[in-house]
């Protein structure tokens, strides 16, 4: 007969219990979850737990061809992804851009090559959140 040690299932139960409570936080710590949007009928966000932020609204550009975006949330950096698209009327025989050198962490300008006219569209931008705006 062989020697075999006894073993104690309610210890190891609790051993068991007690891997699957550490290896189930350590998964849950893992997950990044929405934890505020917004939204005003015009412009809103989206925030996650890791602090990302995705914006988005309407902007117009004014008839010298100029306008400036403001954000709602304040990103930490100027490397955030930043796009447009034109919806005013005749939206073919105009183009809008990033205004150069304008970027910063509050605001982007934008420009149009069409001068004279009131212009709109909108956009939307992503990227990670300055401190203390989420």
């Amino acid at each position: 007969m062989e020697d075999r040690e006894a073993v104690n299932i309610g210890e190891l139960t609790e051993a068991v219990n007690d891997k699957m409570d550490r290896d189930m936080n350590n998964k849950a710590s893992n997950v990044i979850t929405l934890i505020n949007t917004y939204t005003n009928g015009y412009s809103g966000y989206n925030i996650w737990s890791n602090g990302y932020c995705e914006q988005w609204g309407l902007f117009t550009i004014a008839t010298n061809g100029q306008g400036t975006i403001t954000f709602l949330k304040r990103f930490n950096g100027t490397n955030y992804t930043f796009l447009m698209q034109k919806s005013s009327a005749d939206a073919s025989t105009w183009n809008v851009m990033e205004k150069a050198g304008s970027r910063n962490v509050n605001s982007i300008g934008i420009q149009s090559n069409l001068t004279g006219y009131t212009l709109s569209g909108s956009w939307r931008t992503s990227g990670y959140l300055a401190e203390g705006e989420y």
